[in-house]
């Protein structure tokens, strides 16, 4: 571990012109009323630290974050009824707080995505959807991301979208 830290600092001092030395870490000032609206609750399954759901919000302040909306890792990654309960569960419990859900959608599979948005879209603190076409693999402008939307619209809730593919745009 030491080693592997020596190499990154050293590699950032040369690819960033960083001075060889301490370098000051603290968390800039921010807006007092700073929301992020792309959490996830884990487990993720990178490398970074795993914060259990009932500690985001409160990792999150440190920015200061006084608001976060997430999305569980394991309904973007393919368990929908687990990662979408999750969400909902921890929403419920920490809405009040600051910390909201999204219900994932998956517009490879439409039923599943009807029966989770009207189990869990209407549950305290789930705010709007999260798709994903990068990892369902499908890009924005396909048929199936059109049907997604039309099954989507009636809700009128928001829609955090990871665009995939050519001619999303239009």
């Amino acid at each position: 571990a030491e080693a592997k830290r020596a190499i990154l600092g050293h590699n950032a001092i040369r690819m960033f012109g960083l001075p060889d030395g301490p370098i000051d870490l603290t968390v800039p000032g921010g807006p007092a009323r700073a929301c992020d609206v792309h959490s996830h609750f884990g487990p993720l399954d990178f490398d970074v630290p795993q914060v259990p759901d009932d500690r985001l919000l409160e990792e999150l302040r440190i920015a200061p974050t006084q608001r976060a909306v997430a999305s569980a890792a394991l309904a973007v990654f393919g368990d929908p009824e687990r990662g979408n309960e999750q969400a909902a569960r921890a929403a419920a419990a920490h809405g009040s707080d600051g910390l909201y859900g999204y219900v994932v959608a998956d517009p490879t599979d439409l039923q599943t995505t009807a029966d989770q948005l009207r189990r869990y879209l209407d549950a305290p603190g789930v705010l709007g959807v999260k798709v994903h076409g990068e990892w369902t693999a499908t890009p924005t402008a396909s048929r199936a991301m059109t049907e997604l939307f039309d099954l989507l619209a009636p809700f009128g809730r928001p829609v955090k979208i990871h665009n995939m593919g050519d001619g999303w745009d239009v």
